[in-house]
């Protein structure tokens, strides 16, 4: 006993040495790595990512064994990475040699605060898009975070807030046609969504604190809660789901829970799609002068359901979230804020009594689209209105050609005819509401009257059957000086108004201009001798 328990001290103490030593190895691996990164960087304008390093004139396997990994770094290990033979081969100036294993999963999508961890590493760090991901790697999203990850055979996963993933080692493939495949993923807490490479060819294995699953399919749900429960939910595809001794098949359009320390629940139909308020395929928002406009995408609500999720974004992936929400079973409606002209893409489910999200929606397109004024006056949100011509027009690169009373015209329109239109596309959701003003002949008279003037006014349409001038339609105001009353308007086609003139030594002279519908249609200066 008294020999065993030596041994058994020893051994603790070899292995916490060899621990001491892997964590020694690893921190020179990263210092060398960052030695690697500054040689490279300075000697190579196109600099060469983590993984790789570029050869230089004179290099040899030992000496960028020493400069990557320190004085004991191993060149059989770089030959290992790079499938070099054993007998020191010489090197092109210029090759890319691997000095990392190849990275298990790549972060694809980041936004806006995600954190990653290294294993045996005590802090997190920022992730960054394009970062590779290594064996053991850890990946957590922060509050209001998305992260998406695309695994080495292309599986993506996506993430939302508040969840944590640990990637794993991959099986290596047989024969170098095979595809490589990715291997297990461990979601700690959160949600995500998987979509799984279509010549994987075999399931994604995934761990969760409650459950084992197996997905196989292009879309699958897999989520943990706070009391550590797991959900599965399979929108395309199946999936095995494994827990305490047993195991259930999920079918495409099913899902389950489980609780920790359970066996799974059997698998449940999936509450179906929600189908949107408004028909075809995407909705449209017309935006004077490219302004934001504030959009609500409404849906049907669906029977069973106690609340939806709805998301709004700029990519169909649905990464890049501008909007979501979660609102009860009493209201289908997501509230999206002042968006910028372009193009965002929407998706509803709704989530059931023991919290699986539903079917998801038939993807939802929404276009804000800019129009450019060319000739009128803006009104927010969508009047214009315009003299003699109102003039619109969008980028034609859309292919959304503008309306007018529901007749395709184009990428632009100009509206001549005095009076009301209605703009808009296909798809619509509302319309611009475009005003075109008669055209004006005006003319004016300025009479001197015992020290002021009187200025008359005759305006009237050019165009033969338009409307009248409408009140408050012409504006005077005096020039240099001068100074106005009130505009009276004597008739349909006449009005008065009186002037002060400015004095000017002995003279006294008075000028005003006139505008209709805001446009400036005529001016007028006369003088006479002061009393």
């Amino acid at each position: 006993m008294t020999t065993y328990r030596c041994r058994s001290i020893r051994w603790s103490s070899a292995a916490r040495w060899h621990e001491r030593f892997e964590r020694t190895a690893e921190r020179l691996l990263a210092l060398g790595l960052l030695l690697a990164a500054t040689v490279v960087s300075a000697t190579e304008p196109a600099a060469s990512n983590e993984e790789f390093i570029v050869v230089q004139p004179g290099d040899t396997c030992q000496l960028i064994a020493r400069r990557v990994w320190g004085p004991s770094g191993n060149y059989r290990k770089l030959h290992e990475l790079n499938t070099l033979p054993n007998n020191h081969p010489a090197l092109v100036p210029g090759t890319r040699l691997r000095i990392l294993p190849e990275a298990e999963a790549h972060l694809t999508y980041v936004k806006p605060e995600v954190n990653t961890r290294p294993p045996q590493e005590p802090a997190w760090k920022p992730g960054r898009q394009g970062e590779a991901l290594y064996r053991l790697y850890q990946v957590n999203t922060l509050r209001d975070a998305r992260a998406e990850v695309t695994l080495k055979d292309s599986s993506k996963l996506q993430l939302r807030e508040n969840a944590l993933v640990v990637i794993y080692g991959a099986a290596q493939a047989s024969s170098k046609e095979e595809p490589r495949k990715s291997g297990r993923v461990e979601l700690v807490q959160g949600d995500l969504h998987m979509q799984l490479a279509a010549l994987r060819g075999e399931p994604l294995p995934m761990e969760t604190p409650s459950a084992r699953v197996a997905a196989a399919g292009q879309d699958v749900y897999v989520g943990v809660d706070d009391k550590r429960m797991s959900r599965v939910a399979v929108f395309d595809g199946r999936a095995q789901v494994a827990a305490s001794g047993a195991q259930v098949e999920v079918p495409g359009g099913k899902g389950t829970r489980v609780e920790q320390g359970k066996a799974p629940e059997p698998p449940r139909p999936l509450l179906p799609a929600p189908m949107w308020s408004s028909s075809g395929p995407r909705e449209v928002l017309l935006s004077l002068g490219g302004s934001p406009r504030a959009h609500a995408l409404k849906w049907q609500p669906v029977t069973g359901a106690v609340s939806y999720r709805a998301v709004l974004a700029k990519d169909e992936r649905l990464n890049d979230v501008v909007a979501e929400a979660s609102p009860s079973n009493s209201a289908t409606v997501l509230e999206a804020g002042a968006l910028p002209p372009g193009s965002y893409y929407a998706r509803v489910q709704a989530v059931d009594a023991l919290g699986l999200p539903g079917m998801p929606s038939s993807p939802r397109k929404v276009e804000i689209v800019a129009v450019k004024v060319e000739r009128g006056e803006t009104q927010p949100p969508d009047r214009v209105t315009g003299q003699g011509v109102v003039k619109l027009s969008v980028d034609p690169a859309l292919g959304l050609p503008l309306r007018v009373k529901g007749k395709d015209v184009g990428p632009e329109v100009t509206l001549l005819a005095p009076g009301q239109h209605t703009v808009d596309m296909a798809g619509a959701v509302g319309t611009v509401s475009a005003e075109v003003l008669p055209s004006v002949s005006t003319e004016l008279v300025l009479k001197p009257e015992a020290g002021r003037f009187k200025l008359e006014i005759t305006a009237q349409p050019k165009e033969a059957g338009a409307p009248p001038i409408a009140e408050g339609a012409l504006q005077v105001k005096g020039l240099e000086g001068s100074s106005v009353s009130n505009l009276v308007r004597q008739n349909e086609t006449r009005w008065t108004v009186d002037v002060t003139p400015a004095r000017a030594g002995k003279r006294l002279r008075a000028t005003v201009e006139i505008s209709v519908y805001g446009e400036p249609a005529g001016r007028a200066s006369a003088e006479e001798s002061a009393p």
